[in-house]
């Protein structure tokens, strides 16, 4: 599941380093619009890579290197875990600076590359219709909202997500969690995602990208509790009319593009996880020898 959402979702996450383009075609919505309309003109402030977001994700590679050492059973609840997973994560943190180097050419070529993907399939007159709206009383507000809430569900949903399952307490009722959810649906990143998971699920019948998204809405309740109620108490009375303008068909267009930009965003990122995966090939066989002296050590105790 996790895996899932790290690729539907990397796009975004990797949007922070992009900047503007030119040369779109006569047929195209402006650049600047569409940026202004998916909130990217903020996005370059969330500062890829920075030390908190590069600390996650060598913890996220840490843990899936370690894991790969391994069977079905192993996993961090095996007492024989932990030193294997410090020494891979010792030797990715002394590979930090390439990594953060090739994560920051990552983000340039994923965020330049889903502006420009949804510029092409967005039309002039729904990116008009759009920012129109964007600059009413009530639009104004649904652009302030939807930054807070896409915040919420990438920034500190996909790049926070835990190895394990949620240390947060799940105390919220179940009346309370609904309208969350509710809420948080109506975000560009869980609309565009319907949007591509639908489409997969009409051409494949791959219904998990649906699940992928449904469980990222999930996670943003319950680990980041405080900043969904403090949304929702804010902008409870706007929902039914944020959820009208969404069934709009410039929203449905515009959704439909996010979708399409984030089917593509695996082959943007691609360069990214090759830098990974060239870093890990060299230090995989001294991960598997620390792996097999833990294996040898267990094997000891049972004896």
């Amino acid at each position: 599941m996790q895996k899932m959402l790290r690729r539907q979702h990397l796009g975004p996450w990797l949007i922070g380093a992009c900047g503007l383009l030119s040369g779109a075609r006569a047929d195209e919505a402006d650049i600047a619009a569409v940026r202004r309309i998916v909130g990217g003109g903020d996005l370059p402030q969330q500062t890829i890579p920075d030390p908190e977001r590069i600390r996650k994700l060598l913890d996220t590679v840490a843990r899936a290197e370690t894991q790969r050492l391994g069977s079905t059973d192993w996993s961090p609840s095996n007492p024989h875990w932990e030193p294997v997973y410090q020494q891979v994560r010792s030797d990715l943190e002394a590979e930090q600076q390439p990594i953060a180097a090739s994560l920051r050419e990552a983000g340039q070529a994923v965020g330049e590359g889903y502006i420009a993907a949804i510029a092409t399939a967005l039309s002039p007159q729904d990116a008009k219709t759009i920012l129109d709206y964007y600059h009413s009383p009530e639009g104004q507000r649904y652009e302030q909202f939807m930054r807070r809430v896409d915040a919420v569900m990438v920034w500190k949903g996909v790049a926070s997500i835990p190895r394990e399952a949620s240390s947060q307490p799940d105390t919220i009722p179940e009346q309370q969690r609904r309208e969350y959810g509710e809420m948080l649906m109506l975000s560009h990143t869980y609309q565009g995602g319907l949007a591509l998971t639908s489409a997969a699920r009409a051409a494949h019948q791959d219904t998990s990208g649906s699940a992928a998204f449904a469980f990222l809405v999930g996670f943003a309740i319950r680990d980041h509790q405080a900043e969904v109620a403090a949304i929702f108490a804010d902008y409870r009375e706007d929902l039914p009319a944020f959820s009208a303008f969404e069934k709009t068909p410039a929203s449905q267009s515009l959704f439909r593009a996010m979708g399409q930009a984030m089917e593509l965003s695996p082959q943007w990122s691609k360069p990214f996880h090759d830098a990974l995966e060239s870093i890990g090939s060299r230090h995989r066989d001294a991960w598997k020898a620390v792996y097999a002296a833990q294996v040898r050590a267990a094997a000891a105790q049972a004896r």
